[in-house]
């Protein structure tokens, strides 16, 4: 059996949701752009310079959260923000399709993050 046919053929885990600690950033768009798309560095200036890491994570990925989710808006009502661990998606697919590409993300994190001396 095929690895890809092996991942596909398994139920997906279940889809975690991401914890945000923050309120959602001040998003700043793109003048340019006729989808909203983020000035990221305008977005970032609201960023603390001395943010620790999980502070960082927490506001890049509400930014994110809040981007996908006026792009959805913007799309159409079968688009929706699906999310894993380290995956945020925004698709009209399947919930079951949804989450079984999520797993394949979070499966090829794994494999991609594993240290070269466990090689």
């Amino acid at each position: 059996m095929g690895i890809l046919t092996r991942w596909l053929s398994k139920t997906p885990p279940a889809v975690a949701q991401v914890v945000v600690p923050l309120p959602p950033p001040a998003m700043v768009w793109r003048a340019d752009a006729t989808l909203p798309i983020p000035d990221w560095e305008g977005v970032g200036a609201a960023l603390p310079a001395d943010a620790d890491d999980r502070t960082r994570h927490a506001f890049w990925a509400c930014a994110a959260r809040e981007w996908l989710r006026e792009l959805g808006a913007q799309l159409g009502s079968a688009y929706t923000i699906e999310a894993s661990d380290h995956f945020l998606m925004l698709s009209a697919l399947p919930a079951r399709t949804a989450g079984v590409t999520l797993g394949v993300c979070e499966r090829m994190r794994q494999i991609l993050m594993v240290p070269k001396t466990a090689m």
